[in-house]
């Protein structure tokens, strides 16, 4: 009985570093350019070289829970998207939370995002390597979930990613 005791205690111990390492870490690597990032990340994370524009008509947008869309720049270069969280758009900084960033390729040459090591341009057969099988395999984007993060890839009529997407939050929350 005290071998069985002690077995159990090992299993539970060990379960508990697992979730103490991995929980609240993303379900997979992210990169941009040579630094690792976690999801939710501030641009303080990402570095100087980031920031937010409100210059288009959907940024700043809300879903009214506190979630706001931005466009993202790297050295004055759109990039992407980001889904920021704030109490008002006033309220969104350098130390915001973001919950969602999505680079897309046909809005910059720039590729220093990547999520498992795969980034814009990648063919769908990489993206298959590193994630397996999508749901829907004739679909223009596959979505992938995992520990409470979404990866989703879009793709081109070439069958190569042009934008990718991570986030913690549910798309019913943005």
């Amino acid at each position: 009985m005290k071998k069985i005791t002690r077995t159990v205690w090992a299993v539970i111990a060990a379960a508990m570093l697992i979730c103490l390492t991995a929980c609240g870490k993303c379900a997979w690597e992210i990169k941009i350019g040579d630094k690792d990032i976690d999801i939710p990340c501030t641009l303080e994370d990402l570095g100087d070289e980031y920031d937010y524009t409100f210059d288009y008509p959907f940024s700043g947008n809300s879903n009214g829970k506190g979630i706001f869309s931005v466009t993202l720049m790297q050295n004055d270069d759109i990039i992407g998207t980001v889904k920021v969280e704030a109490d008002s758009k006033d309220k969104i900084d350098r130390k915001s939370k973001i919950r969602r960033l999505s680079i897309a390729k046909s809005v910059s040459d720039k590729d220093d995002m990547s999520i498992a090591g795969v980034k814009c341009g990648a063919d769908k057969s990489d993206v298959k390597k590193v994630f397996g099988e999508p749901d829907n395999p004739d679909a223009s984007a596959w979505k992938y979930k995992k520990r409470g993060f979404t990866a989703i890839f879009f793709f081109d009529d070439e069958n190569k990613v042009t934008m990718l997407s991570i986030s913690d939050i549910d798309d019913e929350e943005t």
